[in-house]
């Protein structure tokens, strides 16, 4: 942050403007809705001044941005390139790389093997799903295993922690080590559910030790 990365982007997309490169061929991308909007207001405010400002002063910044002294012509294209840009279809296209590739995929979903009227899904609705499918197998499950190792858990905390402990597990799966390895498994029950091995090591042993 504060490096000058905008910056430095808006000025390239000067350099490719005023060389006289179409607004609709170009694509900035970004990975952040934040830093595209800023990109986007910091292009239009720049602009937005070219159109008005005096002769001399937008001369002044023509020679900073581009290192020479800018002909007759390239003024003229300067002052223009805010009306340009308003009146360019969609406007100029600065989107996050997840907004390009969604794009991408409603142009070919069936090469992606996706329905054509597909919607992606915001984080609320996301973990309103996880919620739900959650629910779902702790209230149907009916594998021994998993019923013995609730009943374990649930002894050991409360709803609030057993929430958090299952949403932990859930951030960290791919760290689960298998029921086999024993001491992996105190460990990662240790810290994953913040339980004192000191005082439930042997309630642990028992109950893996018995499946």
């Amino acid at each position: 942050a504060g490096a000058g990365k905008t910056k430095v982007l808006i000025d390239r997309l000067l350099h490719l403007l005023l060389v006289g490169t179409k607004p609709q061929r170009i694509l900035c991308l970004t990975f952040t809705n934040a830093a595209a909007g800023e990109m986007a207001n910091r292009l239009q405010r720049r602009l937005s001044i070219w159109a008005t400002v005096d002769e001399s002063v937008l001369i002044n910044e023509l020679e900073n941005l581009t290192g020479q002294s800018p002909e007759p012509e390239k003024i003229m294209l300067a002052r223009r390139l805010f009306t340009d840009i308003l009146e360019t279809p969609g406007g100029l296209r600065i989107m996050t790389i997840h907004a390009f590739c969604q794009s991408i995929l409603r142009q070919f979903p069936i090469e992606a093997q996706l329905s054509p009227h597909f919607q992606v899904i915001d984080e609320q609705t996301a973990y309103q799903f996880l919620r739900e499918a959650q629910s779902q197998i702790l209230n149907e499950s009916s594998c021994p295993e998993i019923t013995s190792y609730l009943a374990l858990l649930t002894s050991l905390m409360d709803e609030t922690r057993f929430n958090q402990a299952l949403e932990e597990l859930l951030a960290q799966k791919a760290k689960v080590p298998k029921i086999d390895q024993l001491a992996l498994y105190r460990q990662w029950l240790s810290e994953t559910l913040a339980i004192s091995l000191s005082e439930h090591k042997k309630a642990i042993e028992d109950e893996i030790l018995t499946q």
